[in-house]
């Protein structure tokens, strides 16, 4: 993974977390796995809100297909 901007990453770990662990009840390492892919995308990106959406396990950028599984 190539780092292109770091603004938001650490939002939408925290945000994913705690969807994961509080909301949704997952196990930890479930929510913590959700969490670190989501970072890891947004690091990606240029802005701190990129476009995305989860189907299932899939983490997708619209227009360009999976982005991790």
């Amino acid at each position: 993974m190539e780092v292109s901007d770091t603004v938001g990453a650490g939002d939408a770990f925290l945000a994913a977390w705690i969807q994961g662990q509080f909301l949704e009840g997952w196990e930890p390492k479930r929510a913590l796995n959700r969490a670190c892919r989501l970072a890891e995308f947004v690091a990606s990106q240029s802005g701190a809100t990129p476009e995305y959406h989860w189907v299932g396990e899939n983490l997708y950028k619209p227009g360009t297909g999976r982005i991790s599984q």
